[in-house]
């Protein structure tokens, strides 16, 4: 996918698929430990852009990212879907 963003230094851009959205009205303290439940279920992650200084993964390649990094990472909205910015020595596996 083309995108016109830049992305500095050893950051890498992932895609994470939407998270799961309750009919009911939940308390922040709920959604977040329903959010902290979810990333743990994350497996394979598409990397969306890396920084300039980036070797090891390119836009399209899957990846894991261990579920400490996943739901303490910044997360960030681009093209209306919600992306995680984490460096690239956070990533442990690449498919």
């Amino acid at each position: 996918m083309e995108n016109n963003i830049k992305v500095l230094g050893s950051r890498v851009v992932l895609s994470i698929p939407p998270a799961p959205e309750s009919t009911i009205e939940l308390t922040e303290e709920v959604k977040a430990k329903l959010q902290a439940e979810f990333f743990q279920q994350l497996k394979s992650l598409e990397v969306f852009a890396v920084g300039e200084d980036v070797t090891k993964v390119k836009p399209g390649d899957k990846v894991y990212v261990p579920t400490s990094v996943a739901s303490h990472s910044d997360k960030t909205i681009i093209d209306d879907q919600v992306k995680m910015i984490v460096g690239e020595r956070d990533i442990a596996i690449i498919w």
